[in-house]
C-alpha cells in the first residue's frame, strides 16, 4: 500500500513537470496558462491541469467500482449493489483501498506543490486545510476499515467539481 502511495507522489510530480516542459517549449499553445501575472500563478493553474489529471482518472474508475462490485467481497454482486447489500457495505473492497492510497499520495502532491507556489495567493490557508482534511480523511477511513472505504470513495466524488473550477 505504501508503494501505491509513493507510486501517486511520484507520478503526479512527473506529470506536472511534463506539463511545464510542453507549456514552456510552447509545443501546444495553451495561452490562457500563460496569461499570468508571475511564475508561481502560471505554475499554480499548471497544477490545476494535473488536478484535472488526477479526477479524470479516480472518478471513472470509482463508478466502475460501485457499477461492479468486488464478487470476492461481496456475494451477489450485482450492480450497484453496494448501495442496498449490507455485505458489500461493510466488506473491504482492496480495490477501493488502492485507489485511496492514491488519491491520498495526489493530494499529498498537490500540497507540497502548492505549499511552495502558493506564497501571497488568495485563498492559501482555505486549500492547505482542504488538502490537509482529504489526505486526514481518507487515513481514518482506512484504518476504520469496513464501509469507509466505500465513504471515502463517495467523498472522492465531490471532487469533480474540481475539474470545472480549475477550467473557468
Amino acid at each position: 500500500m505504501l508503494g501505491v502511495y509513493l507510486f501517486s507522489i511520484g507520478l503526479f510530480t512527473i506529470i506536472f513537470q511534463i506539463f511545464k516542459y510542453v507549456l514552456e517549449n510552447k509545443i501546444i499553445n495553451f495561452s490562457r496558462y500563460w496569461e499570468a501575472k508571475d511564475e508561481n500563478e502560471r505554475l499554480y493553474k499548471m497544477s490545476g491541469l494535473v488536478a484535472n489529471v488526477h479526477h479524470l482518472i479516480t472518478i471513472p474508475i470509482i463508478f466502475y467500482f460501485f457499477m461492479f462490485p468486488n464478487p470476492e467481497v461481496c456475494d451477489d454482486a450485482k450492480r450497484w449493489s453496494y448501495f442496498n447489500n449490507d455485505q458489500c457495505l461493510v466488506a473491504v473492497d482492496y480495490r477501493m483501498v488502492y485507489l485511496s492510497f492514491f488519491s491520498a499520495g495526489y493530494f499529498t502532491y498537490d500540497i507540497i506543490t502548492f505549499y511552495k507556489l502558493s506564497k501571497g495567493m488568495k485563498g492559501r490557508g482555505e486549500m492547505l486545510a482542504h488538502h490537509s482534511f482529504a489526505i486526514g480523511s481518507i487515513f481514518l477511513g482506512l484504518f476504520g476499515g469496513f464501509h469507509l472505504i466505500g465513504v471515502i470513495m463517495l467523498s472522492l466524488l465531490m471532487e469533480v467539481s474540481t475539474i470545472f473550477i480549475n477550467l473557468r
